[in-house]
Order: C-alpha cells, then sequence, then structure tokens
C-alpha cells in the first residue's frame, strides 16, 4: 500500500510513514525543526501543522528523524548530550532527555513559529517529542547511535598517548559548560580550513567525539565573527610590514604564484610590481573567484587563483554559500602570511636544476601562522563570554579597511 506524505508530497510505501499526531503541539515542534534546519520553508510550517492535525495523515519516518535530529544538534552546541538509563534487559537505545537539556533559544524560535496565541510551547513538551523519537528511532539504521551522544563517552584525555597536541584542552574543557565535541571542532575547523569530510575520518581513526553536519556548520555563528575580528587585527599588521617594508627602500606585492624567477619576481607580480601595494590583501574581484567554482571538482575556473581555494576548501563535501566569505577570508590571511613570511626571510628559495633556470619558493613558512591560534583563542573567549551571559564586540571589515587604507 502506497501512501503520501504531506511534507515531502512524495508517494511512499506504508511502513515507510507514519501517521501524524492530533496533538498541535507536537506538529508545531516537528514542522519548525524541519524549518529552522533547512529541510522545508518556514513559510510553510503554519499549512503543514493545520494539515497535520486532520485525520489519516502520513508524513515519511525520515522528517521525523531529521526534527528531532536537529534538536539534538542544537543540544550539543549548549553542551547538553542524551543521557542512559541502566536496563540490562534493554534490547534498544536507553537514551534520554530532561526538560532541564532543552535549549531555552528552542523554546523561543518555537514560540515564534506557531500562529495560535492558544498553544504555548514547553520544554515539556520539546522533551516528550524528542523522547518518543528517541525511543523508536536511536539506534537504528535511521538515526545510529554515536558516541559522542552518551552522557559519558570517551574524552580525548582517555585516548592512547599518540594524540595530537590539538586536542589536549578537550578534557578541562567538560567543566566549562561545554561539550568535548564542540571544543575538538572548534579547534579542527580552523587549523585545517573546515574541511569536515577529512575532519571526521580523522575523528573515527583517533576514536573522538565529532558532531554532525548540521552541528558543524552551525559552528560558524562562533567562527565567523571571531575570524574576522583576527582579521581587522592580521590587517594593521600588515600594513605596519609593508609600510616598514617601504622604509627600507623595498617594495612589496602580495600576489602569490609560487614559481619564481631568478630576481625572486614571477610575470604575475612584474604586470603588478608598480601598483604600490594599495590594498595589499586579496582585493574584491579575487574574492569573486570563490564563487566560481566547478561543482565536480571545486577548483577555480581562474587558473591562477586556485591555490588559495585548493587549500581551505574540499573536494568531497559541498558548503553552502555562506561559508565562502570565511573561505576567502582565510585565504587572505594564509597568502599574505606567506608573502610576508618571505620579505622577512623565513621562506628561502630552493634551488632546481632545469631549462628554464627558475627557483622555487619552499612550500612550507618558516614562520607559522598566528592568526590560526588567534582565531582559536577568539572563538573559545566567545563561547565563554557567551556561556557567561557578557555581552560580545564585533569588529567589522568595512570600518577596519577605511581605518587602515
Amino acid at each position: 500500500m502506497v501512501k503520501t506524505c504531506i511534507i515531502c508530497g512524495g508517494s511512499v510505501h506504508a511502513l515507510d510513514v507514519r501517521r501524524s499526531s492530533s496533538a498541535r503541539r507536537q506538529n508545531v515542534i516537528l514542522m519548525a525543526s524541519l524549518a529552522l534546519g533547512g529541510e522545508i520553508e518556514r513559510s510553510s510550517v503554519n499549512a503543514l501543522v493545520d494539515n497535520a492535525c486532520t485525520e489519516n495523515k502520513f508524513f515519511c519516518h525520515t522528517h521525523l528523524v531529521a526534527a528531532a535530529q536537529y534538536i539534538s544538534a542544537e543540544m550539543a552546541m549548549v553542551g547538553r548530550r542524551f543521557s542512559h538509563f541502566e536496563d540490562p534487559t534493554a534490547w534498544a537505545s536507553t537514551a534520554y532527555v530532561g526538560q532541564a537539556d532543552i535549549p531555552p533559544h528552542l523554546i523561543k524560535a518555537f514560540n515564534e513559529m506557531k500562529n495560535s496565541d492558544s498553544v504555548v510551547i514547553t520544554e515539556r513538551d520539546v522533551c516528550t517529542f524528542l523522547n518518543n523519537a528517541l525511543r523508536k528511532y536511536h539506534g537504528t539504521p535511521l538515526w545510529p547511535e554515536r558516541p559522542e551522544e552518551k552522557g559519558q563517552s570517551t574524552s580525548a584525555a582517555d585516548v592512547h598517548s599518540g594524540k595530537p597536541n590539538l586536542y589536549e584542552a578537550l578534557q578541562s574543557a567538560i567543566g566549562a559548560k561545554s561539550s568535548e565535541g564542540n571544543v575538538a571542532l572548534a579547534i579542527s575547523a580552523i587549523t585545517t580550513g573546515l574541511r569536515y569530510a577529512e575532519l571526521e575520518q580523522l575523528a573515527t581513526q583517533l576514536n573522538l567525539s565529532f558532531l554532525s553536519k548540521a552541528a558543524f556548520l552551525k559552528m560558524l555563528e562562533w567562527t565567523r565573527p571571531a575570524a574576522e575580528h583576527v582579521y581587522c587585527n592580521h590587517l594593521r599588521s600588515v600594513v605596519e610590514g609593508v609600510q616598514a617594508f617601504f622604509k627600507a627602500g623595498g617594495g612589496l606585492s602580495l600576489s602569490a604564484n609560487g614559481s619564481y624567477d631568478g630576481l625572486g619576481y614571477t610575470s604575475l607580480e612584474d604586470e603588478v610590481r608598480d601598483d604600490n601595494c594599495s590594498y595589499p590583501i586579496m582585493n574584491i574581484s579575487l574574492q569573486k573567484d570563490f564563487y566560481k567554482t566547478d561543482s565536480s571538482r571545486g577548483n577555480s575556473r581562474c587558473g591562477s587563483n586556485r591555490s588559495p581555494l585548493n587549500f581551505h576548501c574540499d573536494r568531497r563535501t559541498f558548503y553552502p554559500v555562506m561559508t565562502h566569505p570565511l573561505y576567502a577570508l582565510m585565504a587572505s590571511m594564509h597568502s599574505n602570511t606567506l608573502r610576508l613570511s618571505e620579505v622577512n626571510g623565513k621562506r628561502k628559495k630552493s634551488k632546481t636544476m632545469n631549462a628554464s633556470k627558475k627557483s622555487r619558493l619552499d612550500s612550507n613558512p618558516r614562520g607559522e601562522h598566528e592568526w590560526r591560534d588567534a582565531i582559536l583563542l577568539e572563538v573559545l573567549q566567545r563561547r565563554s563570554q557567551a556561556l557567561e551571559g557578557r555581552s560580545i564586540s564585533n569588529c567589522t571589515l568595512s570600518n577596519a579597511t577605511e581605518h587602515n587604507y
């Protein structure tokens, strides 16, 4: 027998759907979670809620699982995980949540999306919805159980002694109302350029907890403002370095190509050498090239600009458009660091024997990328301020650019 899903409109087998509830609160939580998670349009929430409250309406099991996973991802962002009760006879998952585990901002969002003043969503309603989903779907192929969802999950301090230094802060972060998955995510995302597929593989190999892709993108709420704040300071340091280099009688162009002739210049630099470095970071046209990517390979169509894109973009994972400015920002700081380290003598030219008699700079600079550590510290500081309820000051890029130039 085939049923029609009221959410996606698809014709689905009767075993793959469930009957909608007549409780309006549960339907509001379901539809609002799907809308907040990007599964459906927000404008259709109220119409779907009214349709779900009628008799003989069905929707796919996957929609309920997606809504429950969104709520669990929001819980993970505030340091809440599933609890498990001890039951030796249990054959399925024993995960559950309490009313204190539900984030207050979710309750506010659900109440703002409903169209009936007589219906008020409470923590108890969300707790009931999530526990019903956990009891039916958690631990099944529709919702596999993840190590980081357990209340007593393995911390990074219990991993074998060969763990990387990146994860040393995970154990102490638990007492600071921040789950170890969040800290691992913040550290790994900044130091590797937001390559989710590679980070997930690394976490699996090291037996470390890792969040879902939805929670990973949610992390940009802390990462992007922190990166912009560090970027403002980076602009100031770049300008100071350029001014100091000009005072010493040198000329500087922050365009990077990688292939240098005997005099230390490339053909690309010869074209812009007379520009006097009026804007020593990636210009607007170069940042726009990050949007012009090949969907099959993830490479920029502009050959001279492929290097920064390949550094910060993974070919196997599609990232939303909102992440592209962050890639351009990180690539700018990366390119500027390489160029300034060359000016300071920290990058050495290695001689190569070929017909063109060209030399090439070492790919790895002698100096460290301090902006990565600065972004990490800024992310953790903003996270701490948010948990303590303190206001966070932001730095706008336009003001910083006008101030410096």
